[in-house]
């Protein structure tokens, strides 16, 4: 069985500050994503934009490299800052875990739903 690590409420909102893709030429096997695509990816935190806190943007790598773009608003999930109750998840080395894992791009229109604005 699969068990969640966090929830929706739990994701936080991040801005792309840059992102290089990464082009492979392993062999592909079974169906390709063209959808998808694997990449290096900087965000900052949307609360920290505008504060002395800017410099301190966050790498992580992701599959929404053909999705986002520079000063696209995404979701994370904060892995660094988060306590998981989860046993696999404890298993795994903290070395080999990222800090934060996007999880879909949000659109500007709801940001500012959300906000009240």
């Amino acid at each position: 069985a699969f068990d969640a690590i966090c929830h929706q409420k739990q994701l936080r909102e991040f801005m792309v500050m840059n992102i290089e893709l990464i082009h492979t030429q392993d062999k592909q096997y079974g169906a390709h994503s063209h959808k998808h695509q694997l990449a290096d990816v900087w965000v900052l935190p949307l609360n920290s934009i505008g504060t002395d806190d800017q410099e301190n943007e966050i790498h992580t790598r992701t599959h929404l490299g053909n999705i986002v773009q520079c000063g696209d608003y995404v979701l994370g999930f904060d892995v660094a800052h988060a306590v998981v109750n989860n046993a696999v998840f404890d298993k795994i080395k903290p070395s080999q875990l990222p800090d934060i894992v996007l999880v879909k791009k949000i659109y500007p229109e709801k940001v500012k739903r959300n906000k009240g604005v």
